[in-house]
């Protein structure tokens, strides 16, 4: 079987280069009626770096849905490394749980490495349930162990295909977005000078799962380490500010990557959080990071910003925990208990007008609404009927009338989540401009 696989290098060029893949099928003779269906994915991720989004390997493993049976197991490994997968899969009709596994290194069943390319060893979808990646597969210059189940995806005749997310049928390219198994964590620890010339230098995480399952939503806290991981101090910088006739030394850590914590509610409970730990002249002072109030776990990808100050018997610290995709970003409003970003705060139009997309996120369980509208009109969407759900990225479309002022225009949409308020700056240049 031959798959095609368009990769997009860093420099924005595209490939597109045909695969022949070692792709062996298990026959299922339960399966009636099969028709030959072509299958076509586009896979991808969001984040900060480019390191964020990189896959060096690449797997469909697709399992029959009534039975739980193997059906196909497909490598990809040619023009790889890549940070997007585009190609065919050619299969049958039939209704399907699809998982995608990306770096798959790393990972275990028990004590023993897990072969992936030995079908006896995942002959069934349940075989899946206790394979974990080991703490190894994370840290500095990993390639991050992605996953996406899709599960009961109706494959039909004229290459549609159709998810539980989806409505109807669908043809042409099938978006799928990976999940890493990982935090992305990045710590930042403000101290006075005497602070700084006690500290040993060292920043400490203990409590950090041994283990993260390939399948989310499966607590790993009794994979929890004693010992500590001693984080990077190479990988951020230092900073000092003066303040009065003392200085403030700011430490600041990115981009570490630890497993995911997820505790079912029985074990969300402080003994099972991770622990951030520093020692000033001998004396260790530490913090357990909760990101909500008597919330510990801390679920894939996801990214974790700990802003932490030393007091007198502990360290104090305040978190924050958005999707992975809004690394880096600095228009994330955070009441203490929810989050609402925007992708763009500034949209620019020519006179002709038109309209633009941007892209709005919230954990705010209602969700998101305009609230207001400034133009005198010349805003024609959204209104204040524009709304989107929460805990997903939703888009807004802003479209503007044509402008024949010989003045530029500058009008305000303001979007609210809860307590939180975001402004989007719309401005229109004149004729002629």
């Amino acid at each position: 079987m031959n798959i095609y696989l368009k990769s997009i290098l860093y420099s924005g060029i595209a490939l597109v280069l045909p695969l022949s893949c070692s792709m062996e099928q298990i026959y299922n003779e339960n399966l009636t009626e099969q028709v030959p269906a072509f299958v076509m994915f586009d896979v991808a991720t969001r984040g900060e770096l480019p390191a964020d989004c990189n896959i060096s390997d690449f797997r469909v493993l697709i399992y029959q849905y009534n039975n739980g049976e193997l059906m196909w197991n497909i490598p990809i490994t040619d023009a790889l490394p890549a940070d997007h997968i585009s190609g065919t899969l050619q299969i049958t009709t039939g209704t399907f749980d699809f998982v995608f596994i990306a770096n798959e290194t790393g990972l275990y069943n028990g004590a023993n490495p897990v072969d992936l390319s030995d079908n006896n060893a995942i002959d069934h979808i349940s075989k899946l349930n206790s394979l974990t990646f080991d703490r190894g597969a994370f840290g500095f210059h990993k390639e991050i162990p992605m996953v996406r189940v899709l599960k009961r995806v109706e494959v039909a005749n004229n290459n549609k295909i159709k998810t539980s997310e989806m409505n109807d049928y669908h043809t042409g390219a099938w978006d799928v977005e990976m999940e890493r198994v990982a935090i992305k964590l990045d710590l930042k620890i403000t101290l006075t000078e005497q602070q700084y010339m006690d500290w040993d230098q060292k920043i400490t995480i203990n409590n950090i799962p041994g283990k993260a399952y390939l399948f989310a939503e499966k607590d790993n806290s009794s994979f929890a380490k004693a010992f500590g991981y001693e984080i990077d101090l190479l990988s951020g910088y230092l900073s000092s500010e003066p303040i009065g006739n003392d200085y403030m030394f700011i430490t600041c850590t990115k981009n570490t990557l630890l497993p995911e914590l997820y505790l079912t509610p029985a074990n969300n409970i402080a003994q099972k959080g991770m622990v951030v730990e520093m020692a000033f002249g001998g004396v260790v002072k530490s913090a357990v990071i909760s990101c909500k109030a008597d919330n510990y776990a801390i679920p894939r990808n996801t990214w974790l910003t700990l802003n932490a100050t030393v007091k007198e018997d502990e360290i104090t610290l305040v978190a924050q925990l958005l999707p992975w995709s809004d690394a880096g970003l600095d228009d994330v409003d955070f009441d203490g208990q929810y989050r609402f970003r925007v992708d763009q705060s500034e949209v620019i139009f020519t006179h002709l007008g038109g309209s633009q997309t941007i892209e709005l996120f919230t954990d705010y369980p209602d969700g998101w609404k305009v609230e207001s509208v400034t133009s005198g009109g010349w805003i024609a969407w959204p209104t204040s009927a524009a709304f989107g759900s929460p805990n997903s990225y939703t888009p807004l479309t802003i479209t503007c009338l044509q402008n024949f002022d010989s003045e530029d225009r500058t009008g305000f949409i303001v979007i609210r989540a809860g307590n939180l308020r975001q402004t989007i700056k719309v401005i229109q240049k004149a004729v002629g401009l």
